[in-house]
């Protein structure tokens, strides 16, 4: 018999590695009383929720941001590599993804950078017409922590604003940007 805790390890891990799709994890036949509840709130009796995000920063970077690769850039020069890195995850991972999703029937919440949806709005329409939520992530790649009031404001409007713009979709959330980017650059 399976406790609790190896329960959600096991269909935890199996489930990110994409090998059982969503709607195969259940938590109706737990076998754990103790953790047992009367009523489910959930409409197919499911007890565990896992929620699912997924960035659409790339495209929306700045140049010679920092990436996996040791910066070997001179002062005046692009670093090709960094943004072919950063290319790769709007034109091919985030498509990737999305097909993975549509394959285990899992939605997903995508924080998405206003100045990346302007620069790739197919895939910002692309996204959406899955039937993936939007939600904000900022307008840029900026800090927000020492920003005004008046300025961060304006700065998630603008973000919040460009997504609705491109996908029609209004962003039901989001997540503050939490870069330390631009102020090296």
């Amino acid at each position: 018999m399976t406790d609790r805790r190896d329960f959600i390890k096991q269909t935890g891990l199996l489930s990110l590695a994409g090998f059982i799709g969503a709607n195969q994890i259940s938590m109706a036949e737990s076998p754990n009383k103790l953790y047992a509840s009367k009523s489910s709130k959930w409409a197919d009796g499911s007890r565990l929720v896992v929620s699912a995000t997924m960035l659409f920063e790339a495209g929306g970077q700045p140049d010679n941001a920092p990436s996996p690769f040791p910066p070997n850039m001179k002062p005046g020069y692009k670093d090709l590599p960094a943004s072919t890195w950063y290319e790769y995850g709007y034109k091919e991972g985030i498509p990737r993804m999305l097909d993975n999703w549509d394959k285990l029937g899992i939605k997903v919440t995508t924080h998405m950078v206003g100045s990346a949806v302007l620069r790739n709005p197919a895939l910002a329409k692309e996204i959406v017409g899955r039937g993936h939520e939007a939600s904000g992530h900022g307008m840029t790649w900026k800090d927000e922590y020492d920003m005004s009031y008046k300025e961060e404001k304006i700065f998630i409007k603008d973000g919040l604003d460009a997504i609705k713009k491109v996908t029609g979709q209004t962003p039901v959330g989001y997540m503050p940007t939490f870069c330390a980017v631009v102020k090296t650059l």
